[in-house]
């Protein structure tokens, strides 16, 4: 009982918070200026500018489950989080987890977008739709892998009985997979 007193209380959640939060708002100011460099004087948006926009706001949504995730007891020694803010926090976590594997992709499609305004050959724009496909393609089976990884979904965040989820080498199979696409 005396060993339960003095353990730590303290929360790895506000580091990583302290961590990635510069990257945010240096990410969206940088998308705010591009923006704004395309819409004065003249409007010129394009397939590009409207990719990152998506990809950007996904990126609020991911971010902004983090922090909730945080908030809920991510971080935070098991011992210091009641059950119901553990299947909250995974609850959380597994939102991020899905939506975050869109960012990355999502904006390679938007510099892929780039791209295609200066190529300047039919082999070139070939190539390029051709990349955007294989990211498309590889971005929508990480989804769909992580939807079915375990059956029914909330195996995830809490116990389930008779739950039926992949094993953990397929799940690290592709999570080298997705970590390869993502790089």
């Amino acid at each position: 009982m005396e060993q339960a007193a003095h353990r730590p209380h303290d929360s790895l959640g506000p580091k990583a918070l302290a961590i990635v939060t510069p990257f945010v708002i240096v990410g969206i100011i940088a998308f705010l200026v591009r923006i704004y460099t395309r819409i004065t004087p003249v409007y010129k948006l394009d397939a590009s500018d409207y990719t990152i926009s998506v990809a950007i706001l996904i990126e609020v949504i991911v971010y902004s489950l983090f922090i909730a995730s945080v908030v809920s007891g991510l971080g935070r020694h098991s011992y210091d989080v009641s059950p119901q803010e553990s299947i909250r926090t995974l609850q959380y976590v597994y939102a991020v987890m899905l939506l975050s594997t869109l960012v990355p992709a999502i904006a390679r499609i938007s510099v892929a977008c780039l791209l295609l305004k200066f190529a300047s050959t039919k082999v070139w724009r070939t190539i390029i739709w051709f990349i955007i496909g294989i990211q498309s393609i590889c971005v929508i089976s990480t989804e769909v892998f992580q939807l079915i990884q375990c059956r029914p979904i909330n195996a995830h965040w809490e116990e389930v009985p008779d739950a039926q989820c992949l094993s953990a080498q397929h799940i690290w199979i592709c999570g080298y997979a997705t970590i390869g696409n993502i790089s």
